[in-house]
């Protein structure tokens, strides 16, 4: 949350803010889809809108505590980027994409488990899909306290992605094992 206040509040009016949650691609509604436009009144400055925007990512938890929303166990990152992608067009609407996620693929294509004993890779994307923009990857290996975690995920996975993120055509790629 304080990341997401953070980040809004250096927005500038016209920026756009796109929330979404990301599970199974195609299965599961999305629990999170929030769309802002920033602008100059007072209620849409972006000093006004980053503590709303960061209030709501710190209020995950206690909404899942409280069954308002559920844990995906699946994480299906590829497909929310294939079905992304063509809507963008980062070359002349300049675009970042910042993903909040452990970055363990589950999904049809990746078996979460092959993917981090380093069995199986990241499948390439379906092209250059996200040409020119900006991807941000934030909590890459990192799990809840109660899972089993593994210092060597966090590189693997940053290698991982930043081979499929620089095949979808990104101009840059970071990845992150801290959320802030």
């Amino acid at each position: 949350g304080n990341y997401i206040q953070s980040y809004i509040q250096r927005m500038n009016p016209g920026d756009s803010i796109k929330i979404r949650t990301l599970g199974t691609s195609g299965i599961a509604a999305q629990q999170v889809y929030l769309n802002v436009r920033l602008g100059k009144n007072a209620k849409t400055r972006p000093r006004r809108i980053a503590p709303q925007i960061g209030n709501l990512a710190h209020s995950l938890p206690q909404l899942v505590e409280q069954g308002q929303i559920s844990i995906q166990n699946r994480t299906n990152i590829i497909g929310f980027i294939e079905a992304l992608g063509p809507s963008l067009d980062c070359q002349n609407t300049p675009t970042t994409i910042v993903i909040f996620s452990d970055g363990i693929e589950w999904s049809t294509q990746v078996n979460g488990n092959a993917l981090l004993s380093g069995n199986q890779n990241l499948p390439a994307p379906s092209g250059q899909i996200l040409k020119g923009c900006i991807v941000e990857m934030r909590g890459l290996g990192q799990q809840n306290s109660g899972l089993v975690t593994d210092s060597r995920w966090f590189p693997l996975l940053r290698t991982q992605w930043k081979n499929f993120f620089t095949a979808a055509g990104v101009s840059r790629f970071a990845a992150y094992a801290e959320f802030e």
